[in-house]
C-alpha cells in the first residue's frame, strides 16, 4: 500500500514466527511495504517467494484506527517557540559589540538573499521540471 494513501479498516502483515517482528517486502515504488490488502497479497509479495513458508512466517489480521491525537500540532505552541527563538536572537545580538552587531546583521541579511535567490532558483526549476513532463 501507497504509504501516503489512507489504509482501508483491515490490513494483514507478515510476522517471523520465531521473533515476532513484522517484515517487509521490498517494492520498487514504495520501499519495503509492511501492510497488505489480503492475505494472499501478503504470502506473493516477495518474488522470490520467501514468505509462501507457512512454518516461518504467519499472517496477521489487524484493524485500523484513526484517533484524532491534537487538532492543531504546530498552531500556538509552534508560535510561541519561533516568538521566544527571535527575542533570544535579538537578545544574543544586542550583547554584542556594535562592529559584530554590523557584521552580524550584514551576515544576515547577505543570508536572507541567498536563500531567497536559492528559493526562487527551486520554484523555477520545478517549474521547468513540471513544464517538460506536461510536453512529454
Amino acid at each position: 500500500m501507497k504509504p501516503k494513501e489512507k489504509k482501508p479498516e483491515t490490513i494483514y502483515r507478515i510476522i517471523d514466527r520465531e521473533s515476532g517482528r513484522a517484515q517487509g517486502s521490498y517494492s520498487r515504488t514504495y520501499c519495503d511495504e509492511f501492510d497488505f490488502q489480503s492475505v494472499n497479497k501478503a504470502r506473493h509479495s516477495n518474488v522470490h517467494g520467501m514468505y509462501e513458508d507457512n512454518k516461518k512466517y504467519k499472517i496477521s489480521k489487524y484493524k485500523v484506527t484513526y484517533e484524532l491525537i491534537e487538532d492543531d500540532c504546530d498552531g500556538k505552541e509552534q508560535i510561541k517557540k519561533v516568538q521566544i527563538r527571535k527575542i533570544q536572537e535579538e537578545d544574543r545580538i544586542l550583547k554584542l559589540a556594535p562592529e559584530e552587531r554590523e557584521e552580524e546583521s550584514i551576515v544576515k541579511a547577505m543570508t536572507a538573499m541567498i536563500l531567497k535567490d536559492l528559493d526562487a532558483s527551486f520554484k523555477n526549476l520545478g517549474s521547468s521540471k513540471r513544464k517538460e513532463r506536461e510536453e512529454k
